[in-house]
């Protein structure tokens, strides 16, 4: 009970520094270049033949949306190089180029998963129509 009494003290009396534990973190533990170029990897455990999907249907989901932000902030580049009547169109371009590598990168894991994902058992019968439509939106995304 001590313990539980301590943690509880402890948020509460440091909650109100958030923002000033995170900033003084990013500080003093810079994230490195290879982390900022790093593949993309889905951040959850690939089902398994004895998993039930619908553990994973809202992860799958949040990570289309992820993609989509991606591809959105890419298409930001394309206008802003479109609309630039002068300016550096190289770094426009490198940038579009690297979003769409990691965009391409997204999009094999995440088909990959849902692949798995729709062959396994599900408690939901929707959940197969599920899979299917998020499978049409990551093919659309790659054309």
């Amino acid at each position: 009970m001590l313990h539980t009494v301590f943690n509880i003290s402890a948020t509460v009396l440091f909650l109100p520094f958030v923002k000033q534990i995170a900033h003084l973190t990013e500080k003093l533990i810079p994230e490195s270049q290879k982390e900022k170029d790093a593949h993309y990897k889905i951040p959850v455990i690939l089902p398994k033949n004895h998993v039930s999907t619908d553990l994973y249907t809202f992860q799958i989901q949040k990570e289309i949306t992820k993609m989509a932000g991606r591809v959105m902030e890419m298409m930001d580049f394309l206008n802003q190089g479109l609309t630039q009547k002068s300016g550096n169109l190289e770094v426009l371009t490198n940038e579009i180029n690297e979003i769409e590598e990691y965009v391409d990168e997204m999009n094999h894991e995440i088909s990959y998963f849902l692949q798995k994902c729709s062959r396994l058992p599900s408690a939901n019968h929707n959940d197969r129509n599920n899979y299917a439509n998020m499978i049409s939106v990551i093919k659309q995304a790659r054309a």
